[in-house]
């Protein structure tokens, strides 16, 4: 008798489990990024840094995007920091003239972004003033940056931005260009401020191509391998993997505990009884 109550239990749970987890994927798929994350693909090459020195890294991921721009089916190419969309944050101090920052605090802390020339266009992100990123600003140093919608809507109650200058992380930069809001962390709230800084030479040895299709990215993963595999011999095969898929799976676990959460009020109700 003890074994089959334990058994309807389980198997009680795993169709609760099993609930949560279609729910789960369902909300994952209707999520909106601020762009058709359908299209848009990312997957991480690392440069050895005993092969390539930070520069010469910085100039094989350009000559690769730029290689993967040109490959039939690919409408933008670009290097970045990270993936578009991922649970990572990069929080950063940011004094803004004529702006107080928070009682207590010397400086704003939001998250910047280190993207590389085109990465706008490689996602599907529009300016809505000024500029992106060009060959020049990618090759450092530090000295200008594009903002996000959220960052003049709360900063400059949406006024021009493009002109001011920051104070970031101790290094003065003039903007040069404010993008529309996308959820670049994954999130269910309103989009953070955001901060972009040209890419530039890094010593960290990976970077995060991101490219958009004109059709299924996927169905580009052979030519993009083997455009790598040309450029990196020594790399091993490459993932390309969609921001629905990073959406859907990576937040998973978060949407069902959430899930579980709201179902527990009803059963701490039920054990009143």
């Amino acid at each position: 008798a003890a074994l089959v109550v334990t058994q309807v239990a389980l198997s009680v749970v795993l169709a609760v489990t099993s609930g949560l987890f279609a729910r789960a994927l369902a909300q994952g798929l209707r999520i909106d990024p601020g762009f058709d994350a359908d299209v848009v693909a990312s997957f991480t090459v690392r440069f050895d840094p005993e092969r390539y020195d930070p520069a010469e890294a910085s100039a094989l991921g350009r000559r690769l995007a730029a290689e993967l721009e040109a490959l039939p089916g690919v409408a933008a190419a670009a290097l970045a920091e990270g993936a578009p969309v991922s649970v990572a944050r990069t929080p950063t101090p940011v004094v803004i003239p004529g702006v107080e920052p928070p009682p207590g605090e010397d400086a704003w802390v939001m998250d910047v972004r280190a993207v590389g020339e085109g990465y706008f266009d490689a996602v599907g992100i529009g300016l809505v003033a000024g500029r992106g990123f060009d060959a020049e600003d990618d090759r450092g140093p530090l000295a200008v940056v594009v903002v996000s919608r959220a960052f003049v809507d709360r900063f400059f109650r949406g006024g021009p931005a493009v002109d001011r200058t920051l104070d970031l992380d101790g290094t003065p930069v003039r903007i040069v260009g404010q993008t529309g809001d996308v959820r670049y962390v994954l999130q269910d709230d309103s989009p953070d401020p955001l901060v972009y800084v040209p890419l530039g030479p890094t010593e960290r040895p990976t970077r995060t191509v991101v490219l958009r299709a004109d059709g299924d990215p996927l169905a580009l993963a052979p030519a993009v391998r083997s455009r790598v595999e040309a450029l990196l011999p020594e790399h091993p095969p490459v993932t390309p993997r969609t921001v629905r898929e990073t959406l859907t799976f990576v937040l998973l676990p978060q949407r069902v505990g959430a899930a579980v959460d709201q179902l527990r009020p009803a059963a701490e109700g039920d054990g009143r009884d």
